[in-house]
């Protein structure tokens, strides 16, 4: 096997495929949101242009953020999102809704770095790049993780208990699930991340380029 030729670890010749299919869906949303931000309404622009361009003043001035709030926000938002993976994981028909939320991860993403690009120009493309970098670092990893988990969990129960294996299903499920709560962990310390430390990129990101 080609696999085996090159040393592979047995989990990546297991797996390959499954984070593949989890690659193309977050690209695919990606690209999506990034396209979409041509499409937006004059009013809605207008609207959105002006919160980002109150929110660069705020940091220029060195006003205030409220990263306990914000690190609060990531959690609500990505804890959601983790969640609606890991129970899509549980259902025999959930993997469709596994890829359809990763899309829209990607698709929130690429339509935020790509709207800053269009109202500050290469700036803003800089500012959404750089501020964003420092937690999706960790974020991003987690959801391919979890991702390929669900979508080899849900297919398994699919396939029924003879492609399940020796170890059954219950096993099984509590690997999945011990798993998930690890990548849970990591998604946490993102979180803190997104509150406190990428507001401060930003801040520095904003202070040095002529906004």
């Amino acid at each position: 096997m080609f696999f085996r030729r090159l040393k592979v670890p047995l989990f990546w010749q297991e797996n390959w495929g499954k984070f593949l299919l989890v690659f193309l869906f977050y690209l695919g949303g990606l690209v999506a949101g990034s396209i979409t931000v041509k499409f937006v309404g004059a009013a809605q622009y207008k609207d959105m242009a002006d919160g980002i361009g109150f929110l660069v003043k705020n940091m220029k001035a060195g006003g205030e953020i409220d990263r306990y709030g914000l690190a609060l926000k990531a959690m609500q938002k990505n804890f959601l999102d983790f969640a609606v993976i890991y129970f899509a994981g549980l259902s025999v028909v959930g993997f469709p809704l596994v890829g359809v939320w990763l899309a829209w991860r990607g698709f929130r993403l690429g339509f935020t770095v790509g709207f800053l690009a269009r109202v500050k120009s290469y700036q803003g493309l800089i500012l959404g790049t750089v501020a964003l970098l420092p937690h999706q670092l960790l974020e991003i990893p987690v959801f391919f993780l979890a991702g390929a988990l669900a979508f080899g969990f849900s297919l398994s129960l699919l396939r029924g208990r003879r492609e399940i294996g020796r170890a059954g299903v219950g096993r099984r499920l509590i690997l999945y699930t011990v798993m998930m709560l690890l990548l849970g962990l990591v998604l946490f310390l993102g979180c803190l991340v997104e509150g406190y430390l990428s507001p401060a990129v930003a801040h520095l990101v904003v202070r040095y380029l002529s906004f």
